[in-house]
Order: C-alpha cells, then structure tokens, then sequence
C-alpha cells in the first residue's frame, strides 16, 4: 500500500507528519498547513476544512528498501512526465496567451474599423436619403421636360408644315423672280434701242438750257443799267425839287417887288425838261426789257 501526500505528491510519508482532515484524506501537516492559508477547502474534495479538525495518524509500517525504491523510481518517472507535461502546457499556455493577446490586437484593430464603418454606414444612409430626394427631384423635372418635349414636338410639327408653306412660296417668288429677270432683259433691250434717241432729246434740252442761261445773264446786265439810269434820274429830280424850293422861295420874295414872271418861266422850263427827260429814260428802257424777253 503507497500512501502519498495529494499537495506535494511525495511518497513515504512518514507517521510523525501525516493528519487527516474531517472527509478523511491524508496530507502532510506543513503542506496542509500551507494550503490552509490559500483556500479553506479539501484540496481533494473541496470539503469545508478547519486546523482543529485535523487528526493526527500513525502507521505501521514494513519498511521494505527494494519496494520502496522502486515505487520511488516509478515515481520519478511520473514526475518527470509530469514535468514534461506541465512544459508543454506551458509552451501551450504561451502560445494560447500570445494568441490572445493578438486576438486583443485584432479586436481593438477590428472594434475601430467598426466604427469606421458605422460613420461610413451612417453617411452612407445620409447620401442615399439625399439621392433619392435628388432621384424624386429627377423624375419630376423628367415629367416636365416629357410634357416640354411633346409641346415642342407639336410646335416643330407646326413650324415644318410652316415652313413646306414658306419653300413652295418660295418656289413661287423664284419662279416670279426669273419671270421679272426676262422682263427687266427684254426692257434693257429695248431701253438700249431708245437710248440713242433720249440722249438726242437730252443734247436739245442742254441747249436750251444754255441759251435761257445766257439770255437771263444779259438781262441782269440790262436790269443792272436801268437801275444805275433810275437812280441817276432819281438823284435828278431830287436836285430840282431842291431848286424848286428855292424858286419858290425867290418868287414869293418877289411878290413883293413886283417881279413874279421871269421866275414862273423859268421854273415851267425846268419842269418840262425834267419831265421829258425822265420820260425818255423810261421810255427807253422799257421797250428794249421787252424785246430781250420776247426773244428769249
């Protein structure tokens, strides 16, 4: 019978250093002592344990050299086992905790690309509440510009029957235009043929023109000479009234003395030489104005 402790796993226990605890497993005093301070429970059957309850054993026992060494060989090996595999489930917690800790990394990495792509979900459901808003706007300018459309084809159905009415007026005033070209040639025609006889007439009537315009030049030089004669005369006449005056004066200071004949004879004679004299100016000038005049 091997009786080991369960805490250190330590074989021959020796009976000075072996207690029970109330549920009856068997501990080495120091170990159990030292587990108590950690938890206050059976490391076995993890029954409620108290340092007064612990029992104090003895054994007697055969002590056999050959049997224990060989429970202490197959003992070793179970502890080098063990430790192997206590290594190796290190090596294994490591790399479990490395991969936590990489996992932390990515979840951090991961919790901000999240966010990310919550703002970007967020603007995204922005931008397509504004396209369709936009795509709303859309479809309403589309229908106006539908029904503008359908307008604008009536208006382009009427202006090209407009315009096949203007291209057959056309037709016409083209038609008109060569009728009036001919027409224009045929006068030109004849208009050459009376070209001749409208530059004779033309020839005739400058001439005429020159003669009237000569005749009216003399004229003015004969109106020029009846004017000077008339002005002469005038100046006359005023120079006999003035010697009129004075005779008159003379005879009305010869009343007096008695001598009023020699100045009326006198006085009679200048009169009717002045008069004659004018009247052969006039006379003269008048007739010669009208023989120019009839001539022309």
């Amino acid at each position: 019978m091997n009786i080991f402790c369960l805490i250190c796993c330590e074989p021959h226990l020796k009976s000075e250093d072996i207690v029970s605890t109330p549920c009856g497993h068997v501990f080495h005093r120091n170990c159990i002592k030292h587990w108590f301070r950690i938890r206050k429970s059976c490391p076995k059957c993890r029954a409620a344990i108290n340092t007064q309850n612990f029992i104090q054993l003895f054994f007697d026992i055969d002590e056999n050299k050959g049997e224990f060494q060989k429970d202490i060989e197959q003992h070793k090996k179970v502890i080098a086992d063990l430790k192997t595999e206590l290594r190796e489930n290190i090596e294994i917690n490591k790399s479990y905790m490395d991969h936590m800790l990489c996992n932390e990394e990515q979840i951090k990495s991961m919790r901000v690309v999240i966010t990310d792509l919550k703002t970007e979900l967020t603007n995204y459901i922005e931008m397509n509440k504004m396209h369709m808003m936009y795509m709303k706007s859309s479809e309403r300018r589309v229908n106006s510009l539908k029904e503008e459309n359908s307008n604008q084809r009536e208006q382009i159905m009427d202006l090209k029957e407009k315009l096949r009415i203007l291209q057959e007026s056309n037709k016409k005033l083209k038609q008109k235009k060569q009728n009036a070209f001919r027409i224009i040639g045929n006068l030109e025609g004849k208009m050459k043929g009376q070209q001749g006889k409208i530059t004779k007439c033309e020839l005739k009537i400058e001439k005429n023109k020159l003669n009237d315009n000569a005749n009216n030049c003399q004229n003015e030089t004969e109106i020029s000479t009846i004017a000077k004669v008339e002005h002469n005369s005038q100046q006359k006449i005023a120079n006999f009234s003035q010697g009129l005056k004075t005779g008159v004066e003379n005879n009305n200071r010869l009343k007096h003395q008695g001598q009023t004949k020699p100045v009326t004879i006198a006085t009679s004679t200048i009169s009717s030489t002045s008069s004659v004299h004018v009247s052969n100016v006039s006379q003269g000038s008048i007739p010669q104005r009208e023989k120019k005049k009839n001539t022309c």
